[in-house]
């Protein structure tokens, strides 16, 4: 998984959700906040996932998560979210 698979889940999530959303309120911190939570929970697996492979290849080190991959996807999706 990577960064674009989490734009998708956060997009999939906004969508099931939709009927909780404030339509008084503005789109684009609620959606936000929706693919932040997404990418916390995609890094927190991925450190896990990380810290496991590390551990059986070699017990000292432990690889850290690339949080610079999710960051460029999450900006290009905001970016592309046209906004009435």
């Amino acid at each position: 998984m990577d960064g674009e698979d989490v734009v998708q889940e956060a997009l999939i999530e906004a969508y099931r959700k939709l009927d909780k959303y404030d339509e008084s309120r503005p789109l684009k911190p609620w959606l936000f906040r929706i693919a932040h939570n997404r990418s916390i929970d995609f890094l927190r697996r991925k450190g896990v996932r990380d810290e496991a492979e590390a551990a059986a290849a070699m017990p000292e080190a432990a690889s850290p998560a690339e949080p610079a991959t999710l960051g460029i996807a999450l900006s290009a999706a905001s970016e592309a979210i046209e906004y009435p």
